[in-house]
């Protein structure tokens, strides 16, 4: 009966390329390191273990938000702020923000300095905390296109009021759905400086209103 080859390498008590060594009580033929069960050093950058069945791209990179797109998004927070900060108290109420916050925007027209802009930090913090921020975003510009709407109109108003016939022509052309004689009325009428004309001016201003419409 033939011998089993036997392995000339000298003997070593440890082997393997893993965390933990394992020992090895007898030497195989042909004499080859033992794998560890870890796996292998993924070929990328970096130092990762990973499966021997996992290819080296088969883990999806991890999304990181830069440096750049954090400061813009602190800037949009800041710009938000100073938005609601330039509204009156009554003009906050009835946008829908928490009673805290109303509080912290209106503590701020009394602090100077520093505390100022602890305190703005703060509210930043308490924008960043709300549910849902942008529904607040589209509140204000929809406040913010009405009245832009009320100025236009005013000025029509003014211009129909100090004008001629030619305004009163480019308002109808501008917004065909005004009725020339009715605006021709109300312009006469709200020339009055008594109660009726004052009466006319404000019917006057709600029938450009109906009659206006954005571009």
């Amino acid at each position: 009966m033939p011998l089993a080859p036997t392995c000339s390498a000298p003997p070593r008590p440890w082997v393997g390329c893993g965390a933990q060594p394992v020992h090895r009580r007898s030497c195989r033929w042909p004499h080859r390191p033992e794998r560890s069960s870890m796996g292998r050093k993924r070929s990328s950058k970096g130092f990762q273990w990973v499966r021997e069945d996992q290819a080296d791209d088969a883990r999806a990179p991890v999304a990181r938000t830069t440096h750049r797109e954090i400061r813009a998004a602190d800037e949009r927070i800041m710009q938000i702020a100073l938005d609601l900060l330039a509204r009156t108290e009554k003009e906050r109420s009835e946008l829908e923000i928490p009673p805290v916050l109303l509080d912290a925007l209106a503590d701020d027209a009394r602090l100077q300095g520093e505390p100022r802009n602890r305190h703005r930090r703060r509210i930043k913090s308490l924008l960043r905390s709300l549910d849902d921020l942008d529904a607040l975003v589209e509140a204000m510009k929809r406040e913010t296109e009405g009245e832009r709407r009320s100025r236009e109109l005013e000025r029509w108003r003014t211009r129909l009021l100090n004008g001629t016939d030619e305004d009163l022509q480019a308002f109808v052309l501008a917004y065909p759905s005004a009725d020339r004689s009715t605006l021709r009325t109300l312009v006469r009428a709200a020339g009055r400086e008594d109660a009726a004309g004052q009466k006319a001016r404000k019917k006057l201003f709600s029938t450009l209103k109906g009659a206006w419409t954005p571009a």
